[in-house]
């Protein structure tokens, strides 16, 4: 799934994907700051995003702020 981030500075494009409440136990990746999923995570109409760590310092300058923010994605 490709997004546009719309936050400040030059637009990015961003690449994810759409993965089960399960995906970063099953292989071992523990979350450096903020949460993992939660079972009522893996319904439809829930939208979030894992932020990987390069793009936290690049896009959002290693704001510890930005954990439980809302970020403007466009299709």
């Amino acid at each position: 799934m490709a997004a546009n981030d719309d936050g400040p500075g030059e637009p990015e494009q961003l690449i994810g994907l759409r993965v089960a409440n399960n995906y970063f136990r099953t292989l071992g990746i523990n979350m450096a700051a903020g949460r993992d999923f939660s079972v009522d995570d893996d319904k439809p109409a829930t939208r979030f995003v894992f932020l990987g760590h390069g793009l936290w310092q690049r896009r959002f300058n290693s704001d510890p702020k930005t954990i439980g923010k809302a970020i403007n994605l466009k299709r």
